[in-house]
């Protein structure tokens, strides 16, 4: 990553790398070794962070099934039609006041 504004006016610096200076390279060899190394580091922070949100999925997803064959049983099925009317009476008081 560059430090200088992409359209800043006027002559560019030397470049660094054609510097005859051993310090002034030694110091962008560094610099470019700790960008590389915050590069890695956040990878790895993304790769975790993806590997526990797919975890999240597949339990979400498992208890979603759960659900699914809890409800498709058809005493379930008869007793949220049969308890219906009774819970849109109680919405409709909790609305009201």
């Amino acid at each position: 990553m560059d430090d200088r504004p992409a359209n800043r006016p006027g002559p560019r610096p030397p470049d660094v790398l054609d510097s005859d200076d051993p310090d002034h390279l030694r110091v962008e060899i560094l610099r470019l070794r700790d960008e590389l190394a915050g590069a890695d580091s956040r990878t790895d922070v993304l790769a975790d962070r993806i590997e526990e949100l797919e975890l999240q999925v597949e339990e979400l997803a498992a208890g979603l099934e759960r659900y699914q064959n809890l409800t498709a049983h058809p005493a379930v099925k008869a007793v949220v039609s049969a308890t219906r009317p009774f819970r849109r009476f109680v919405a409709s008081r909790r609305t009201s006041r």
